[in-house]
Formats: C-alpha cells, sequence, structure tokens
C-alpha cells in the first residue's frame, strides 16, 4: 500500500520529536530547580494559566515546538532567535 502525506507528515513529526526530545529535556531540566520535573512545573504553569489541568507529553512535538518558543531564554545560549 502507498504511503500517503498523512502518514508521511505524521512520520515527520515522529521523527521531529525524536530528535528535538533529548535537547529539550537537557537543557529544561538543567532550567528548573534541582529535583524538579520541569515538565510538572509547565503543567502547574499552565493549569494555573488556564484553570484546566492538562496531560502532557515529553514526546509531543507540538509540545516540545511550543517549549522552544516560549521558553526561549533557556535555549538562548544555544539557539538564535532566528533558529
Amino acid at each position: 500500500m502507498a504511503t500517503n502525506n498523512r502518514d508521511r507528515i505524521g512520520r515527520a513529526f515522529e521523527l521531529l520529536a525524536d530528535g528535538l526530545g533529548p535537547f529539550v529535556e537537557q537543557h529544561m531540566s538543567a532550567a528548573v530547580p534541582a529535583g524538579a520535573d520541569w515538565l510538572a512545573v509547565l503543567a502547574a504553569r499552565d493549569e494555573a494559566k488556564h484553570g484546566t489541568a492538562r496531560q502532557l507529553s515529553r514526546t509531543d512535538p507540538q509540545l516540545l515546538l511550543r517549549v522552544l518558543t516560549e521558553e526561549w531564554r533557556v535555549f538562548k545560549d544555544h539557539l538564535s532567535r532566528v533558529e
């Protein structure tokens, strides 16, 4: 069976998450207080801001891209604003 565009794009997002995951994990873990989980900190901040709890996943490409754009200060020494 031929691969359709939906499958190709889905696979591309999976690859993106696989590549970004370790980079985001490394830098976000260093940015939160010792012993804290950056994902839990982000979830708590989202809950306070939006009033509802959301389930966040370390493998979600949307979340990883959001972290890169919203928490850009964490990555400023490794990525420029353009990157």
